[in-house]
């Protein structure tokens, strides 16, 4: 996915994992491990596209509104069931890539139901602390 991506866009390729990854050595990317939550934040929010295993990843990719695609780790089933929870509640399931079916990178997010939802999850958040804070009161 990421050699596809960087062959289809020409993009450089940034890293935030401590992994050295040996199938990128024809692609140019660049490692910003290790990486501050304010870099990580910041590297997403200026990405042009967001390609991670990570839950956080996906969620401010999400939330900055960044065109990402997902992938489930082979190991971690709790990370992978956070990642996929968060991909249906805002009806993004299509941006998982899975071996058995071929991402579609040209795809467009439809970023008005994604920020749509992301008001009502926020507002249904804040009635619901609201009224805890206020029974304790």
């Amino acid at each position: 996915t990421v050699q596809t991506l960087h062959q289809m866009t020409g993009l450089p390729i940034h890293t935030v994992s401590p992994k050295s990854y040996r199938d990128l050595s024809q692609c140019y990317y660049h490692s910003l491990y290790p990486c501050s939550p304010t870099m990580f934040v910041k590297a997403i929010g200026e990405a042009a596209y967001v390609v991670t295993d990570s839950f956080h990843g996906v969620a401010l990719s999400i939330i900055l509104n960044r065109p990402f695609w997902a992938f489930l780790l082979k190991k971690n089933t709790l990370v992978n069931c956070r990642v996929e929870n968060v991909l249906d509640l805002f009806h993004l399931r299509d941006r998982l890539v899975l071996p058995y079916k071929p991402a579609n990178y040209e795809a467009p997010i439809d970023w008005d139901l994604v920020n749509s939802e992301i008001r009502f999850r926020r507002a249904q958040s804040i009635s619901y602390l609201s009224s805890i804070v206020k029974s304790i009161l």
